[in-house]
C-alpha cells in the first residue's frame, strides 16, 4: 500500500524522534502522558492486569480508549461532548468484541487479545468515567479500569505498511505479534500502569508462542518511545518523511522485542 523507506539497519532511536511534520496526535498524546519512563508520581501498587473477557470488561475498555482517543470539539456542551464519548465508546466497545470473537474480517488472520490493567477505586482520585467501572464482585471492591492495551498475534496488522521482518522463516502467523492500543485513565497516568501493560502483554505473547514482539509508536511521541525502548524494544524500521507527509500524518517507528 504505497512506498515504504525502511532501513535496513536502524540508526539510534535518538536519531530518529525529529520534529514532527504535524502536531502529535491525540493517541500520541494518551500513550506518552502515560509512558513516561521516569514515572513522576508513586507508582500505584495494587495495580493488576489481566484479559479482558466480560462484556463489562471489553465495554469498560472500549471506554477508556473513547476518552483516551477522541478528540472533542471545544465549542461543545457538556451534554454534546458526553453523548459524543458514548458513541465513540460504543463503537470502541463493538468493534473489540468483533476482533476477539473472530467477526471482524479485517482481522480474520490475527488474534487479539485485549488486557486491562484494573486498580480498586479506592487507591484512585475521584474523576472517573463510570463507564470504565467494573462491579465489585462478592466480598470485593469495584475496580476501576485504568490502562488497556491489545496483543494482536499474525504476521502484520490490518492496513498497517509498517510491517515487522521477523522471523525471516517459519509460522511468522503464530511467531510474530502487534501490540497496540495502549492507552490509560488520565488519573493514573506515570504511575507505572503503561509500563505494567508493556511487561504483561510481553508474558502473554511469550506465553502462546511469540518469539518477535513488536509496537509503532509516532516518532514525535518522545515519552511512549522511551517506555518501549526501556520496555527491552529496540528500532527496527521507520516510516520515510515523504511517506507520512503523503498519509498526512506523523513519522512513525517500528520497534522490535525478541522474547
Amino acid at each position: 500500500m504505497g512506498v515504504l523507506a525502511a532501513a535496513a539497519a536502524a540508526p539510534p532511536a535518538a536519531l530518529l524522534l525529529r520534529r514532527p511534520s504535524v502536531p502529535c496526535s491525540r493517541r500520541a498524546h494518551a500513550t506518552a502522558a502515560s509512558a513516561s519512563a521516569a514515572d513522576s508520581a508513586a507508582a500505584l501498587t495494587q495495580v493488576l492486569v489481566r484479559r479482558a473477557q466480560s462484556p463489562a470488561e471489553l465495554r469498560a475498555a472500549g471506554s477508556l480508549r473513547a476518552a483516551a482517543f477522541s478528540v472533542v470539539p471545544p465549542d461543545r456542551s457538556e451534554f454534546a461532548r458526553q453523548s459524543f464519548l458514548r458513541m465513540k465508546a460504543d463503537a470502541a466497545w463493538q468493534a473489540l468484541e468483533a476482533k476477539v470473537a473472530g467477526t471482524d474480517v479485517e482481522y480474520k488472520d490475527v488474534l487479539v487479545t485485549p488486557l486491562i490493567a484494573v486498580a480498586p477505586v479506592e487507591a484512585l482520585p475521584r474523576g472517573a468515567e463510570g463507564a470504565c467501572l467494573l462491579p465489585a464482585e462478592p466480598g470485593g471492591s469495584p475496580q476501576l479500569v485504568v490502562g488497556t492495551c491489545d496483543l494482536n498475534q499474525g504476521i502484520n496488522l490490518p492496513a498497517e505498511d509498517l510491517i515487522g521482518r521477523l522471523p525471516a522463516e517459519g509460522d511468522k502467523r503464530r511467531l510474530r505479534a502487534y501490540i497496540s492500543n495502549v492507552a490509560t485513565w488520565e488519573g493514573a497516568r506515570r504511575r507505572g500502569v503503561a509500563r505494567a501493560l508493556m511487561a504483561a502483554a510481553a508474558r502473554e505473547a511469550a506465553a502462546a508462542g511469540v518469539q518477535h514482539l513488536y509496537v509503532h509508536v509516532e516518532a514525535c511521541n518522545a515519552a511512549a518511545a522511551a517506555l518501549y525502548l526501556s520496555s527491552g524494544f529496540e528500532v527496527e524500521a521507520e516510516e520515510a518523511e515523504a511517506f507520512a507527509r503523503a498519509q498526512n500524518r506523523n513519522r512513525r517507528l517500528l520497534l522490535h522485542r525478541q522474547l
